[in-house]
Parts: C-alpha cells; sequence; structure tokens
C-alpha cells in the first residue's frame, strides 16, 4: 500500500473536507539595490473598530461526506485540481505519489492524523481502506502548490558571512545595516531599545530556520520537522535547503549590534522553527495546519505564515481558528498574485489571520502584492536584505511584509507580559498609517505598519503609572454587551490622552479585543460582549491591569428602589460582595455591603438623601458591576 506515517493531533481541529490542499510561499526574490525610506502617507481615514474575535469550530467530531465517498470521486476531484492548477503545477500520473490522509478520533477523543502514500493506480484501495478506519472523520487527498518565487540569476548571490566588504561596510555595527531600507523606515532603533521582544516565542512556519546561523544562534527553539520527521532532537526544525524560512527568521529575529551583517526588527525573540516546505518550497497543507496547533500549544505569542495556497481548507481555517480561541495572532502574507488578477489566498483571507501586504521602498503598494477585502495591513516587502544559510541575500514578497509586522506584535508582547497576541494585532491596526484612499482599502487594508505603539525607552510616565476598569451594568443591551470604562493616569497624575488602551474579553474561551483611545481625562469606554462570566484585561504602552468579572443576563440583578430605602436581589450570587455606594464630596463611598453566601441574595437598606448606586463585584476593591445612580431627595 506504502509508506503510512502518524501524527498526533493535540486539538480537535475540524473534520477535513474533500481535499487538503498545498501551499505557495509568498516571497520573490528581486534586484540588489540601496532603498530610501518611504514616502509617509495621507492623513488618517475613518477606521472600522477591530474586532479579531473569533470561535474555534467543533464541528470536526462528526464524519464529513468524504467517509462515504466513492474513492473514485475522491481520486478524480485531485486529479481534475491538479490538472487545473488548482492543485499540483503539474497533471498526476500513474508514476506520481499521492499521499491519502485520514483524520480520526482516538480512544481519548483526540484527532489522529494517518497519511499513506502510494501511486495513483493504487489510491482508490487506499482510501477506501481509510474509510473504514474506526472513528474516522474525514479522508483527503493532499495536494502540493510550489514556492512563490522569481527564480533568477540574483537568487543565486548570497553575500557570505565572511566577505562583506568594500561599499557594503557601511557601519562599524552590523555592516548591512545601510542596506536595510526596511529597519529604517520603521524607525526599529527606536522602538527596539525597549525589550527587543524578550520573552515572546514566534513561530515561523516555513522552510525551516537556520539555529546555526550566527546572526539567529541561541534563539532557534528545536521545533518540527513535517518534511523529514527524522531531524528530530534538539536541531528539528533548523535544516533550511530552501533559504526562504531562514530569511523571514532573520527580519523578525537577527542579532543587533554583533558586529555583523544585519539587525533584525525584535532581535531578542526566541524562534521556534516548524518546517513544512521542502527544498523546492512546497509543502502540505495538512502539515501547516498541524505546525499551527504545535504552535500554540508550544507558547508561541506570534505565528508568521508565509505562505498561501488559493484554495481554502477546513483543516487550516480550523487550525487558524484554534490560534485565535486561544489568543495567540497568526500573520500571513496577503499574496503575491497581483498580475494575476489578485487571487484570495489562504490562510491570509481567514477572518482570524492578520493579512499582510508588501509596499516598496517609496512607500507605494508592490506590484505584485495582491488587492483584496481581507488585507489589513502593509509592510515593507520589496528588496529585503535577511539572513539566508550561509550569508545574507535580498529578496521581495509578501512573504517579506509578513515577518516585519509578527516582529513588531512580538515588540508590544514583550513590553505587556501576559498580554495576548490577538491584543497585539488589534494595536498594530489601530496605529498603522493610513495610505492610498481615505481608510480602510484592499491595497494597504488599516494602512503601513508603524511601531507608534511601541514606547521608546525612558518615555514620560514609564513607570509606577496605573490603569484601571470599571464595567456598567447599567448599560447591558439586549445582545449580552456592556460599556468597560478604562481610566489611565501616569505617575504624575496626568491623563495620558491620546494613549491607546487594548480591552481583551475571554468568554467561554472565546477572545475578542478591542482598541479604544483615551481622552483628556483619561477615560475611554467600549463596548464588549459579557453574556456570562468573563475574564476581562486591558494593556497599554504603560500599565497592564486584569479583572476577572462575573456578569449576570438580566433579570439576574434586581434593585427595586422607594423613597426611603432599596431592595437588592441576585441570583447566581455566591461569593459576590454587594455594596451600596453613596456620592460624597465627587467619590462613591460604601454606605452598606453585603457578601452572598448562597446562590441567591436579598437585602433592603434605608436610604437618607443623596445620590446612591449598586456595585457588585467578586474581587474587594473593584467594581465588577455597577447599576445606574439615582436620587433620593
Amino acid at each position: 500500500m506504502g509508506e503510512t506515517t502518524h501524527h498526533r493531533r493535540p486539538w480537535t481541529v475540524a473534520a477535513a473536507t474533500a481535499m487538503a490542499v498545498g501551499v505557495i510561499v509568498g516571497g520573490i526574490v528581486g534586484p540588489l539595490g540601496s532603498g530610501t525610506a518611504w514616502a509617509q502617507a495621507s492623513g488618517p481615514g475613518e477606521r472600522p473598530s477591530v474586532d479579531h474575535g473569533v470561535a474555534a469550530d467543533h464541528s470536526w467530531t462528526a464524519p464529513d461526506h468524504t467517509v462515504t465517498a466513492a474513492p473514485s470521486e475522491l481520486l478524480d476531484d485531485a486529479l481534475a485540481d491538479a490538472a487545473s492548477g488548482t492543485g499540483d503545477t503539474a497533471p498526476v500520473n500513474d508514476r506520481t505519489a499521492v499521499r491519502v490522509a485520514t483524520w480520526r478520533v482516538d480512544g481519548e477523543g483526540k484527532p489522529d492524523i494517518d497519511t499513506t502514500t502510494t501511486t495513483v493506480a493504487a489510491a482508490p484501495a487506499a482510501i477506501a481502506a481509510a474509510q473504514e478506519v474506526p472513528g474516522v472523520l474525514a479522508v483527503a487527498v493532499d495536494a502540493r502548490t510550489e514556492l512563490l518565487a522569481d527564480v533568477t540569476e540574483e537568487r543565486s548571490r548570497v553575500l557570505p558571512l565572511t566577505a562583506v566588504s568594500g561599499a557594503e561596510q557601511n557601519t562599524t555595527v552590523d555592516p548591512l545595516t545601510g542596506y536595510q531600507w526596511d529597519m529604517a523606515s520603521l524607525a526599529v532603533d527606536a522602538a527596539a531599545t525597549t525589550t527587543r521582544g524578550a520573552g515572546v516565542t514566534v513561530a515561523v512556519i516555513d522552510s525551516g530556520v537556520d539555529g546555526t546561523h550566527p546572526e539567529l544562534a541561541g534563539r532557534v527553539l528545536p521545533g518540527i520537522d513535517y518534511v523529514d520527521p527524522a531531524n528530530a532532537g534538539a536541531t528539528a526544525g533548523w535544516a533550511d535547503q530552501n533559504g526562504h524560512g531562514t530569511h523571514v527568521g532573520g527580519v523578525v529575529a537577527a542579532a543587533r549590534g554583533n558586529d555583523v551583517g544585519i539587525a533584525g526588527e525584535a532581535d531578542k525573540v526566541t524562534i521556534l522553527p516548524l518546517r513544512v516546505l521542502d527544498a523546492n518550497g512546497a509543502g502540505y497543507i495538512s502539515d501547516a495546519a498541524s505546525a499551527v496547533v504545535a504552535a500554540v500549544d508550544r507558547g508561541a505569542g506570534v505565528i508568521n505564515l508565509s505562505l498561501g495556497s488559493p484554495t481554502s481548507s477546513s483543516v487550516l481555517a480550523n487550525a487558524m481558528a484554534y490560534a485565535q480561541s486561544r489568543g495567540v495572532l497568526v500573520v500571513a502574507a496577503s499574496g503575491n498574485g497581483r498580475s494575476y488578477g489578485s487571487p484570495t489566498s489562504y490562510p491570509a483571507a481567514y477572518p482570524s489571520v492578520l493579512a499582510v501586504a508588501s509596499i516598496g521602498p517609496a512607500g507605494a503598494v508592490s506590484p505584485f502584492s495582491t488587492a483584496g477585502s481581507y488585507v489589513d495591513l502593509a509592510a515593507p516587502g520589496e528588496q529585503i536584505l535577511s539572513t539566508v544559510p550561509g550569508g545574507y541575500q535580498f529578496m521581495s514578497g509578501t512573504s517579506m511584509a509578513a515577518p516585519h509586522v509578527t516582529a513588531a506584535a512580538a515588540l508590544w508582547l514583550s513590553i505587556h507580559p501576559g498580554a495576548l497576541g490577538t491584543a497585539a494585532g488589534a494595536v498594530l491596526t489601530s496605529t498603522a498609517r493610513d495610505a492610498g484612499p481615505a481608510g480602510r482599502d484592499n491595497d494597504y487594508g488599516f494602512g503601513v505598519l508603524t511601531l507608534a505603539s511601541i514606547p521608546v525607552s525612558g518615555a514620560p510616565g514609564a513607570v509606577s503609572s496605573t490603569l484601571s476598569m470599571v464595567v456598567d451594568r447599567s448599560v447591558v443591551t439586549a445582545g449580552g454587551q456592556a460599556i468597560v470604562l478604562a481610566i489611565g493616569r501616569r505617575s504624575d497624575g496626568s491623563a495620558p490622552a491620546g494613549q491607546l488602551v487594548t480591552i481583551t474579553t475571554v468568554t467561554r474561551g472565546v477572545t475578542s479585543t478591542r482598541v479604544v483611545t483615551l481622552d483628556g481625562n483619561g477615560m475611554a469606554a467600549a463596548p464588549v460582549p459579557i453574556p456570562a462570566t468573563t475574564q476581562i484585561s486591558a494593556s497599554w504602552s504603560l500599565s497592564v491591569a486584569t479583572m476577572p468579572v462575573v456578569v449576570f443576563s438580566s433579570p439576574a440583578l434586581k434593585v427595586k428602589r422607594s423613597k426611603a430605602a432599596v431592595k437588592v436581589t441576585l441570583k447566581q450570587a455566591q461569593g459576590q460582595l454587594v455594596r451600596l455606594q453613596q456620592k460624597k464630596d465627587g467619590r462613591w463611598v460604601v454606605a452598606a455591603k453585603a457578601k452572598a453566601k448562597r446562590a441567591t441574595l436579598s437585602t433592603r437598606w434605608h436610604t437618607a438623601p443623596g445620590t446612591y448606586r449598586v456595585a457588585v463585584s467578586s474581587v474587594p476593591g473593584q467594581v465588577g458591576l455597577v447599576t445606574s445612580s439615582w436620587r433620593v431627595r
């Protein structure tokens, strides 16, 4: 029948549809040349609120139609896609290997993937056998596509580690930085003086990352090699026979100030290499999905996917949903198909993914960069000099644009310990510099990446600044939304007007993120979905606040007022602290309080003339829920 491999999936991804498609890498190689800073974009336009909350799909537990479909039908679909260019780049014939993937549930309720490699002639029998596997959810014929690269003579020119000389020695520290127009345009030197990405793990799902390169040595973890599983152990995922993955890794994390080569954007991050592409830049979509799940489970805060396919796959879509449900940011190249009519590229087009287009040194969208309604940001992607095994190389593509955004997210996360990667994505889209038509457009998305959200070391008020929150129960809507009021103060008591605050909610495992701007009083309000027990956190460049809040669906909290008394009834109340607050000298003080020891609390308090409200909290000293105020005369 052929060679069979077995991979355990630690998460329940959804059942695959009839066919898992292959992977196209979004990198092309362009000419050598020095760059200039891009032209500043026009003024900011209107931007819709950013909400990256997407629930994971657990429909994987039901077998799909591929379990009962005729084996010949599944194979014919694969052959038709291959012949049309949807799957393989060349038609499949009897001498071409076919990989049949079986998705099943094991005895512990976890999904397993078995892959069998066989010939076209033997494929129907292999598919039929896969359909009989106990617990099978889906059977798929994996397809492959190839690296989107312009393999020109320039690609073969590698600037070696030992031969950086003459005009290439532009500086005495990191001598090739003079060629890095991308880092200069982003003002990375200023932003990187903070934490430089320390404490953040970035997963690079690509052709491997060379952990022996002097620019990356000591910061590349043992990963996973899906192309050659025999490459295991401490250097798994390091074998990069193409160079693309190491190039991406260098944009993110090449060492700064080491007197060698270039400088990366976030050089203190740790790289998790997950190799899914071979020497030709080709790979299987099932491996890419496996790598996303592995990256999440191994603690990555940001995942970079400088690859794509014109065909959507439920396997990959659910891997994206899994990452989103865990608060991990996925950044993907938008695609290099502009000259082909900008076909939609996946995973970039999935709603939970931050899709990145490319710009050149002049700030204009690159001639190859795919346009689409799913584009979120644009970043430098032309003539990008970065690391490859044995030296350095210029490459161009949305593949090169994506890691600039990935690194920016890592910088933000490193100064917000405990914050979610998805929050970083929302901040970056909100601080982008508008370009093209005012507001969001299909070329630049919300605009060109800036590092405005990354404070320079020693920024005013960076020490002992506070951020607090109040959830206003009085404005809960029928849809289960309430208003969160964020209140920020610097250490000197001043209000940080214009400061961006990211509000993140986690409800039943689903993460949602919004970004608000503090006004002249250091306050901002945002509606958030809180239909049940919800963890709410807020973060900014100066401080982080986290508040567990229990929000009860109406009519769990009832407040009945009379002229001289108020009766409060609270259901699902055990452990909650209920306080009657009175406003005195502009401040709310506790007039009476009660702690619920049972599921229902009912209490009655007398009220003298004054202004009152009722507050409920599970944490003493915090206001979790508040009613609107009323006056007793």
